[in-house]
């Protein structure tokens, strides 16, 4: 039997305007791109390795998929029909908003979505079900000890998920939200000798949805009694259920979760991989006096920033810091006004660079880190072409009147 892992493909731009794309064959937005990102980051944290990447045929599915295997140096992904998205018939275009107005009272609703469930043209989640338990047979048939990555769709995940475990459908839809690669939450538990830390990790994306923020909550008066969950905010029990080990949370720090419904998978690891940086063990252990003292000003500065940047801290204003960048950028400012430099083109490179950033690196995602893609596309060649006559054009006049001058120069001498 292989092991199987789903993820569902980022955000698409139907996604963002909240139409029901069904098979539309639509794009990942730029947020779509940074949400596949971020789980190739957690999956590399994890340490799995993938042996065979496969992804629906739709586009959305196979850039996520594309992102996931060039971060994670696998071998490309191949796409596979049975993967595809549920149809949604008449429904595909439509806002979602209008699910409830245009098919009830043939819908399904729960706490996150309202599903519609067979209007014209549209496959039933029974069918559904039916191709996800063909798919689970093909590939336990075609491979035995494998660990596979089935990057999919939101309603054909939730019934691979119901074929695995021999649930029912409705059980499924009711059971949880197969969001846009998510990664949002999770609640990390930390044992060190007879000693329990627990800290509720959970990430959304700014106002401007360009960044990914992280913020990181510490349980107190954590502790284990048994199987039992204790701590100030949550509690739960560790459980066994349709053989999968897990917690269940029965006082959920979410709105999106039901009080005893919500079940969190279960994943061990050393503490090691648990945290990023130069100096990880200082998380997790307390350091001995010879590896302070061994430690210059300069890491024990990136240790502590490493520490707080960890945990969500913040540096307040008025710091030293902040005393030497008002004093470099005085100092810039005076030597750009002595030289007669024009601040214009520096504060739209500082407003400019980030999103340019941005674009470069989602484009080398995409693209499997070949710079040919800038070439190759018509709109961007154009672009590159415009940029260097523009900068020849503001060239040349300085080059020609340097050239007259030397050649007035060498009349006068002769």
């Amino acid at each position: 039997m292989p092991t199987l892992y789903l993820a569902r493909h980022g955000q698409d731009s139907d996604n963002a305007g909240g139409i029901l794309n069904g098979r539309r064959d639509m794009p990942l937005t730029a947020i779509g791109v940074d949400q596949a990102g971020q789980v190739a980051q957690k999956i590399r944290e994890t340490g799995i390795r993938f042996d065979r990447v496969y992804c629906s045929p739709l586009q959305r599915a196979l850039q996520t998929a594309t992102i996931l295997t060039t971060i994670l140096e696998l071998d490309p992904p191949e796409k596979m029909d049975l993967l595809i998205e549920r149809d949604f018939g008449v429904m595909s275009g439509k806002p979602a908003k209008e699910i409830e107005a245009l098919c009830a009272p043939d819908i399904l609703k729960t706490e996150n979505i309202t599903y519609f469930l067979s209007p014209e043209g549209a496959e039933t989640f029974h069918e559904l079900l039916e191709r996800a338990q063909k798919l689970l047979d093909i590939l336990r048939a075609d491979y035995r000890d494998e660990t596979l990555l089935l990057v999919t769709h939101g309603d054909f995940g939730k019934m691979l998920y119901a074929a695995f475990y021999g649930l029912k459908w409705q059980e499924v839809l009711t059971l949880f939200h197969f969001g846009n690669s998510e990664l949002e939450s999770e609640l990390i538990l930390t044992i060190i000798n007879d000693s329990y830390y627990a800290q509720i990790r959970s990430g959304s994306f700014t106002g401007d949805k360009h960044q990914f923020i992280w913020n990181f909550e510490n349980l107190k008066n954590v502790r284990i009694q048994g199987f039992k969950f204790f701590s100030d905010k949550t509690n739960g029990e560790f459980a066994v259920l349709e053989k999968r080990k897990g917690l269940i949370i029965y006082k959920p720090w979410r709105s999106v979760a039901k009080n005893g419904e919500y079940e969190i998978g279960l994943y061990v690891c050393p503490l090691a991989k648990q945290f990023q940086g130069k100096y990880t063990y200082a998380t997790w252990r307390l350091l001995t006096n010879d590896e302070l003292e061994s430690m210059t000003q300069t890491d024990l500065q990136i240790m502590r920033n490493e520490i707080y940047a960890r945990y969500g801290y913040q540096f307040k204003q008025g710091s030293e810091m902040d005393l030497y960048l008002m004093l470099f950028f005085g100092v810039l400012g005076y030597l750009m006004r002595k030289f007669e430099y024009e601040p214009a083109p520096l504060v739209l490179a500082f407003v400019l660079s980030p999103i340019l950033e941005d674009s470069l690196r989602q484009s080398l995602i995409l693209s499997g880190g070949e710079l040919s893609i800038f070439v190759t596309r018509p709109i961007s060649a154009g672009f590159l072409l415009l940029a260097v006559l523009l900068l020849v054009s503001a060239v040349l006049p300085g080059v020609r009147k340097k050239r007259n001058k030397l050649v007035a120069q060498a009349d006068e001498n002769n």
